[in-house]
């Protein structure tokens, strides 16, 4: 941590501090560093006794639902009582499915594109996680609050937004919260809880994706889609989307991964995965997304051809990297 950092999080927590209450809200189709900094952030404000709400439009999907106060997230905009609304681990307020509040908004995150909303937001890229981040304002807040089922979701988001570790962001940060949580909780079934609990759904879905793989791009890009009708055809929800694009990346010789999602008809929901060649952040960003170098997403409108055909086009630009 350096002073600069030190005293962002100092300001924060002045604000934080003056707040009598706090909604806590993060993105649609979260992931395990939505859920754990959501969770984590929320249950700590409620054990020192702040009035406050989490909020997920999408709900807690199926494999976090092991966390303890699953129960308690909302899936509407409430914030009756709040005096402030923290986005966490989302890059601009509308994507939370949301329209933003008439309430001051304080942005919690890691990603390299977005939006600003306060002086006091905390935005570091170089945060392995979000919730590295939720457990920074925990630590200097009351250390002694962070209990066992606090940990579990902080940890939970750690493990999840590295890919166990695997992913560049996986730096000594990472390493010493994961050491630091793991001395309050035992964190040996959480792995086994996340990745192995797949629905039979999942595999129908991954089944399809792998059929339909394609290669572009002297076969270093590969991608697949999933259709909107085959959420219905194999009972499969948004959340069994969840992991198929990792068996895109891992093909030996593939630079970047690609899965095209029609959640809702005509709309496609690009997830994207690399190893280190192109910053997907910045690709992802002229398509009106964003995220990480190694791990971004966007949308696009219109049929499967059309949305193939503008992300290869931008790709284009790209594809002398890899």
């Amino acid at each position: 941590m350096n002073k600069q950092m030190d005293s962002k999080i100092l300001g924060l927590l002045n604000m934080l501090k003056g707040a009598r209450g706090i909604a806590v809200i993060s993105h649609v189709h979260p992931d395990g560093d939505a859920v754990g900094s959501v969770l984590g952030f929320y249950h700590f404000l409620k054990k020192i006794g702040k009035n406050t709400v989490a909020i997920l439009k999408d709900g807690v999907p199926y494999q976090y639902s092991f966390l303890e106060g699953v129960n308690e997230v909302r899936n509407v905009l409430d914030c009756e009582g709040m005096d402030m609304c923290v986005l966490v681990d989302a890059s601009e307020f509308a994507r939370t499915g949301f329209e933003k509040p008439e309430l001051p908004v304080i942005r919690i995150d890691h990603h390299k594109t977005g939006e600003f909303y306060s002086e006091h937001d905390l935005v570091i890229t170089t945060a392995p996680a979000t919730v590295s981040l939720i457990l920074e304002i925990l630590k200097r807040w009351n250390k002694d609050m962070i209990d066992e089922k606090i940990a579990r979701m902080l940890y939970t988001g750690l493990l999840t937004d590295t890919v166990s570790f695997l992913h560049a962001n996986s730096f000594p940060w990472a390493f010493r919260d994961a050491l630091f949580l793991s001395s309050i909780t035992s964190v040996e079934d959480i792995g086994s809880l996340v990745y192995e609990r797949k629905r039979k759904a999942f595999y129908y879905l991954l089944v399809r994706a792998l059929e339909r793989l394609t290669f572009k791009f002297w076969e270093k890009l590969a991608y697949t889609y999933i259709k909107y009708e085959d959420f219905s055809e194999t009972g499969a929800s948004a959340e069994d989307t969840d992991g198929i694009v990792r068996h895109v990346i891992s093909i030996e010789g593939v630079e970047v991964g690609v899965n095209f999602i029609e959640y809702e008809k005509g709309v496609w929901k690009l997830s994207v995965r690399g190893k280190g060649k192109i910053d997907l952040a910045l690709l992802c960003e002229e398509l009106g997304g964003g995220g990480h170098k190694n791990a971004a997403g966007c949308s696009i409108k219109g049929t499967l051809e059309q949305a193939v055909s503008e992300f290869l086009r931008i790709f284009d630009r790209w594809a002398k990297y890899l």
